[in-house]
């Protein structure tokens, strides 16, 4: 299921010019899955990972 998250977030970056912002002015990874927490996305790193090989 987090690998699915990964992706929707994945997604949602991709079409959000402020998303994509916000990503960047993070400082660290910690603040970055904290980002994606905000509207639900759960995943780990090797998800991440997972899914922007696909």
């Amino acid at each position: 299921m987090s690998l699915i998250y990964a992706k929707a977030f994945m997604e949602q970056v991709m079409r959000s010019r402020e998303l994509q912002d916000r990503l960047a002015a993070c400082r660290n990874r910690e603040e970055r899955f904290s980002l994606a927490k905000e509207p639900g996305y759960t995943f780990t790193a090797d998800d991440l990972k997972s899914a922007g090989q696909n």
